[in-house]
């Protein structure tokens, strides 16, 4: 990868943005549900720490 793509995804949270974001093209794309797991698991260790 390169350093200006290691820039975009520097840390968990970019890099799960990212990912989050390329489901919801997909969802657009083929018309398909999509459910946000990582951003749910995410939050929910929040709210427990």
């Amino acid at each position: 990868m390169a350093t200006n793509q290691m820039a975009k995804l520097d840390s968990y949270e970019k890099m799960s943005i990212k990912v989050r974001d390329g489901y919801l093209d997909l969802k657009k794309k083929y018309r398909f549900g999509v459910v946000p797991v990582g951003m749910a698991w995410r939050d929910s260790r929040q709210k427990t720490a």
